[in-house]
């Protein structure tokens, strides 16, 4: 009886220089990728500055834990809105009006339509408050930003339904008008609410990278 061996062939193995090529070429790749990343964040993060009606709808679109939204410039002109067919005059009048004094804030109040907002806090460039009666207990948040394309005040206005309140809502109108429209305008009222919103908002974002 015969036995037929075969014997396997030897593995092939690398030797030092191809090992070494091998390691440089991972780490190389793992630096292009590293840089590829951080310019795709630095990119996502970058503030888009811009008054172009296209723009702020579709970014407003993505803003689910708001209710309705207006944005209006200085001279009353509606930029955008969201779940609101018009914006009357009178109301425009309002909103405008409402950094000029407290009194002239907390008096009227605010009227969207059919529905009346109590102003309960005021601390310029921030206004906000809640719907009468408090049935729905729908807030309302207005903000006053120094346009970074054309250096002129514009209004943003928002509306939230429970479970959203003003400590989450607020912080999110402030970073949308961050990155898309620009800087809260202070002119020199003192402002701790906005340093108050501001500090919850990094405090989520830290949350967010752990």
């Amino acid at each position: 009886v015969f036995f037929l061996m075969i014997r396997r062939p030897p593995r092939s193995t690398l030797d030092r220089s191809s090992a070494a090529s091998d390691v440089y070429k991972r780490q190389y790749q793992r630096r292009v990728h590293g840089i590829l990343q951080g310019k795709r964040k630095m990119v996502e993060a970058a503030p888009v500055y811009t008054l172009d009606k296209a723009v702020l709808d579709a970014e407003i679109a993505k803003q689910g834990d708001w209710n309705k939204t207006i944005i209006l410039t200085q001279d009353g002109k509606v930029l955008t809105t969201k779940n609101i067919v018009a914006v009357a005059p009178e109301d425009i009048k309002l909103f405008l009006g409402c950094f000029e004094s407290r009194d002239k804030a907390i008096g009227p109040g605010f009227t969207l339509g059919a529905d009346l907002f109590n102003i309960l806090e005021y601390h310029p460039p921030l206004v906000y408050g809640r719907h009468i009666p408090p049935s729905d207990s729908e807030g309302i948040a207005i903000c006053r930003v120094k346009s970074k394309v054309n250096g002129e005040d514009v209004f943003m206005i928002i509306t939230y339904l429970l479970p959203i309140i003003s400590a989450k809502a607020i912080p999110q109108m402030l970073a949308f008008t961050k990155k898309f429209i620009g800087e809260p305008s202070q002119h020199s009222l003192s402002d701790s609410s906005l340093s108050y919103f501001e500090t919850i908002s990094q405090k989520k974002k830290k949350k967010k990278k752990k």
